[in-house]
C-alpha cells in the first residue's frame, strides 16, 4: 500500500514539474512572437529622418507640377506675337485699326512664317508685327482664306535685332485631344501685348455657330480668349500647339466659352497658303442667298438656298443651273442654308461628280455638276 501511494505522489510531482516547465516555454514563445510583429512596426516609425526625407520628395513634386506651367510659357513665349492691321484712310498716314496675335511655326533661310487669322488682317494697308522684346518689323501676307479664317504671314530674318529672340513653335495633334485637359491660351489680348491664361479642353469637334463656312470644326476652351487673342496659340501643358484661337462669345449671358481652330487642319491649309497664296478648294460657281421661312411657307415652297447668280463657265453653268432655282440637296442630303450648303460643297474635291436637286417653278428636278477647282484670285 506505501509502495502503490508513493508511486502516485511521484506520478503527480512528474506532472506538475512537466506542466510548470510547458507554461514557462509557451509564455517565453508568445512573447517572442508578439516582439517580431511588433518589430516592423517600431522600424518604420522610428527614423525620424526618412519621414522627413519623404515630406521633402513630396513638396519637390508639387513644386515641379506647379512650375511646369511658369517654364512652358518660358519656353513657347517667344512664338507668339502681336499682328496689327494698319489702314490708310484718305491718303494719311496709316493707322492702327486693329489687332491680334500669331504663331511662328516655319523658317527658312530668310524668312519666318507665322499663322494667324484671316480677319486679323482683313483690309491691312500694312502689316505690323511686334516681336516678344518690343520690336515692330513690316508683315507680308503669303496667304490668306476667308472660309476657314486662316492666313500666313512673313517676316524677313534681316529685319530682327539681335537681342530678340524667336522660337518655332512645337507642332502637336489636335486629333489626341481629350476633354478636361489642360490648355494654355497666349496671345495678346485687348491689345495690350503678350498675356497666358490657363483652362481646360471643354469639347471637340465644336460647332461654333459664328462662322458658317469653316472646313472643320473647332475646339472649345474655357481659357480666356479675348479680343486680341485671335490667331494666338493655344497650347497644351507639354507645350505643344494644337490650336490657333479664333474667336470668342462675348456678351452677358454667354461666358468662358472660346473656340480655337484645331492644328491639324490650320497647320495643313496654312501650308498650302503659303504654297499657293490661296485654298483651292472644290467651287461650284454660284452666288447664294437664304430666303426667310416664313416666305417659303407663305408660297408653300420646299426649304432650300436661292441661286442668286450663275458665274458664266462654272460647273454650275454647265450642270444648267439658273437664277431663282432653289437647291434642295447634294447627293440627297438636306441643304436649307446657304452654310450648309457651302459647307457640304468644300467637303468634296475638285472633279467630283454630285447630283444637285433643285426646285425650278413649280416641279423639282435632278441636275449633275461636276465640282472644279475655286479659281485663283
Amino acid at each position: 500500500m506505501k509502495q502503490f501511494l508513493k508511486n502516485v505522489l511521484l506520478i503527480i510531482l512528474i506532472a506538475t514539474l512537466t506542466g510548470v516547465v510547458f507554461g514557462f516555454t509557451f509564455d517565453y514563445l508568445q512573447a517572442r512572437n508578439r516582439l517580431d510583429d511588433i518589430g516592423p512596426e517600431v522600424q518604420i516609425e522610428e527614423p525620424e529622418e526618412a519621414q522627413i526625407e519623404k515630406a521633402y520628395e513630396v513638396e519637390t513634386k508639387i513644386e515641379l507640377v506647379e512650375g511646369s506651367v511658369i517654364g512652358i510659357i518660358e519656353e513657347i513665349k517667344n512664338s507668339v506675337v502681336s499682328v496689327s492691321n494698319l489702314r490708310s484712310f484718305m491718303g494719311s498716314e496709316p493707322q492702327v485699326v486693329s489687332s491680334g496675335s500669331g504663331v511662328f511655326y516655319k523658317e527658312d533661310e530668310s524668312h519666318y512664317y507665322l499663322m494667324t487669322n484671316f480677319h486679323v488682317i482683313d483690309g491691312a494697308s500694312l502689316i505690323q508685327i511686334t516681336l516678344s522684346n518690343g520690336t515692330k518689323v513690316d508683315g507680308l501676307l503669303m496667304g490668306d482664306d476667308e472660309d476657314t479664317d486662316l492666313a500666313v504671314l512673313s517676316i524677313e530674318k534681316s529685319q530682327i535685332p539681335e537681342e530678340e529672340e524667336i522660337s518655332l513653335a512645337k507642332i502637336g495633334s489636335s486629333d489626341r485631344l481629350v476633354v478636361g485637359e489642360d490648355v494654355l491660351a497666349i496671345g495678346n489680348a485687348l491689345g495690350l501685348g503678350q498675356s497666358v491664361t490657363k483652362g481646360i479642353v471643354s469639347a471637340l469637334e465644336r460647332d461654333s455657330g459664328i462662322s458658317s463656312q469653316m472646313a472643320y470644326k473647332m475646339i472649345q476652351t474655357d481659357a480666356a480668349i479675348n479680343p486680341g487673342n485671335s490667331g494666338g496659340g493655344l497650347f497644351n501643358i507639354s507645350g505643344e500647339l494644337i490650336g490657333i484661337n479664333s474667336q470668342k462669345i462675348g456678351g452677358d449671358v454667354v461666358e468662358g466659352v472660346g473656340f480655337a481652330i484645331p492644328i491639324d487642319s490650320a497647320y495643313e491649309i496654312s501650308n498650302i497658303l503659303l504654297d499657293k497664296g490661296y485654298l483651292p478648294v472644290a467651287y461650284l460657281g454660284v452666288a447664294m442667298e437664304d430666303i426667310n421661312s416664313d416666305i417659303l411657307d407663305y408660297y408653300d415652297l420646299p426649304r432650300g438656298v436661292s441661286v442668286a447668280y450663275v458665274e458664266p463657265g462654272s460647273p454650275a453653268d454647265l450642270a444648267g443651273l439658273k437664277e431663282n432655282d432653289l437647291i434642295l440637296k447634294i447627293d440627297d442630303i438636306e441643304t436649307p442654308r446657304s452654310d450648309q450648303l457651302r459647307s457640304l460643297i468644300r467637303s468634296y474635291s475638285a472633279g467630283d461628280k454630285v447630283k444637285l436637286t433643285i426646285f425650278r417653278y413649280d416641279h423639282v428636278e435632278e441636275l449633275e455638276a461636276v465640282l472644279a477647282e475655286t479659281p485663283k484670285p
